[in-house]
């Protein structure tokens, strides 16, 4: 009996976990369907909000290039989509643009001593003119040349880390030593208050500027390492950890169709109504 007992057992514990398998499996593929059925109705909100913000017109096909034995760089900075169409690449020591089904190197890009410079930003001004922040200063491309400015031309700082082009044809120019803004001829420096190193980054400075913005009312708003700073005409005007940031390091800032504004720091995210 006892042994008639024990194969009962045995069998009873197979059953079971028979049954617990099959749960757990029937659970895992409706989970599985769950995720996918949730992830088509993400792609499909994604691609339907794409097309709202092109005019209805489709959007086009993401190009997949599999081979990575055959890219262009391990390290690509910086990518900027102009208003011709043009998509530009900015990598470590070589940029690139892609015309079509082309892709060209910009060897013109260079310091004014003709050493190679990383590209770390890279825009487009309101007469179509192509700007890149790089290493060595900024560089715009005039007809079939390449112009170089740096701190011998007025620019605060080479080390270039972004840049804006407002909707009066400046260049304002962020850089690790303060912002510089370029109206064509002349470099003007603006004076920010001084912050803190940020130690949690690699790369950081007191006086670095990170972002700039121009929102819809013309006000120029400047992210930096001692807060948010908004210029309006000649009043500078300041939110910090004390209006109710966790840290004073600001990365950059975005405006909605609200008039609202988003701002990323090194701790968190925040709506800020103006």
């Amino acid at each position: 009996r006892s042994m008639r007992h024990i194969k009962q057992n045995k069998s009873m514990n197979i059953r079971i976990s028979v049954k617990l398998v099959t749960i757990v499996f029937l659970c895992n593929c409706l989970s599985s369907c769950k995720g996918q059925v949730n992830k088509a109705k993400i792609e499909s909100e994604v691609n339907t909000s794409d097309r709202g913000l092109s005019g209805g017109k489709e959007t086009p096909e993401p190009m997949i290039f599999p081979d990575f034995r055959n890219q262009i760089a391990e390290t690509v900075r910086v990518m900027f989509h102009d208003s011709r169409g043009t998509y530009w690449f900015g990598t470590h020591g070589v940029t690139y643009k892609l015309v079509k089904d082309s892709l060209i190197r910009i060897d013109e890009l260079k310091s004014k001593s003709g050493g190679i410079v990383i590209a770390r930003a890279i825009k487009e001004d309101i007469h179509g003119k192509i700007w890149f922040g790089h290493t060595d200063g900024i560089s715009y491309i005039d007809g079939e040349k390449i112009v170089c400015l740096d701190e011998s031309d007025g620019l605060i700082s080479n080390d270039v880390w972004n840049l804006t082009a407002d909707s009066k044809g400046n260049i304002w120019v962020c850089t690790m030593k303060g912002v510089s803004k370029f109206d064509g001829r002349n470099f003007t420096h603006i004076e920010l208050p001084e912050g803190e190193i940020d130690t949690t980054i690699g790369v950081s400075g007191t006086k670095a500027v990170h972002h700039v913005l121009e929102d819809s009312k013309g006000r120029i708003w400047f992210s930096t390492n001692a807060g948010l700073f908004i210029k309006d005409n000649h009043d500078l005007h300041a939110i910090t950890a004390k209006d109710g940031f966790k840290s004073n390091f600001v990365g950059k800032v975005i405006e909605n169709r609200k008039g609202e504004f988003m701002i990323c720091a090194s701790k968190g995210l925040y709506l800020y109504k103006d």
